[in-house]
């Protein structure tokens, strides 16, 4: 049956429930779950053993790339970084920086982990150790071939998970593509 336009206002609680529901219903945001910061990509990772979603940091130019996780005291178990580059070749990292262990698997251009480690912390510059003889010193994590991905978790997080060499992760390559400086 049509309201009669003519009908008075409704007042007292009646309209303020019903005032707070119109309102509440313009303001819930479209979509499902909360919205990510721009630098910030969900990825879920299925392994062999296991699947997790994680809220990785996008580092996709080349002074975020440099810091990476350095300085970092602790990972959150949902955290991490995605690294992101324009082109895919062979890629080394290190910890510099690094004060605990971090697992890395790298990626190609399509999502396929070419290598995972899990890197151990250095030990920090020395008093009397140059920067040059700092850097010379760290150990340096090969992706073996061309990759243009890297993740970075929680040590230990991969084995859990069961991903290895071949293992696909899926990723929204456009988008991470289009990021990369």
């Amino acid at each position: 049956m049509p309201s009669d336009p003519t009908a008075p206002i409704p007042s007292g609680s009646a309209f303020a429930l019903t005032a707070t529901l119109l309102l509440s219903a313009i303001a819930l945001p479209i979509g499902c779950g909360p919205n990510l910061p721009p630098d910030v990509e969900r990825v879920t990772i299925a392994g062999s053993k296991a699947t997790k979603t994680f809220d990785l940091k996008i580092s996709a130019d080349d002074a975020s790339r440099a810091k990476g996780l350095g300085e970092v005291t602790e990972i959150a178990e949902s955290g991490g970084m995605i690294f992101v580059f324009a082109n895919a070749e062979p890629r080394y990292f290190w910890m510099k920086g690094c004060v605990i262990d971090i697992d890395i698997a790298f990626l190609d251009a399509v999502g396929v982990v070419t290598a995972v480690h899990t890197m151990a912390k250095e030990p920090p510059r020395g008093e009397n150790e140059s920067e040059a003889d700092y850097e010379l010193r760290l150990k340096h994590y090969s992706s073996g071939v061309a990759c243009q991905f890297a993740i970075e978790v929680r040590p230990g997080t991969f084995d859990t998970l069961g991903i290895k060499r071949g293992s696909r992760i899926q990723l929204d390559l456009a988008k991470l593509k289009a990021k990369a400086k």
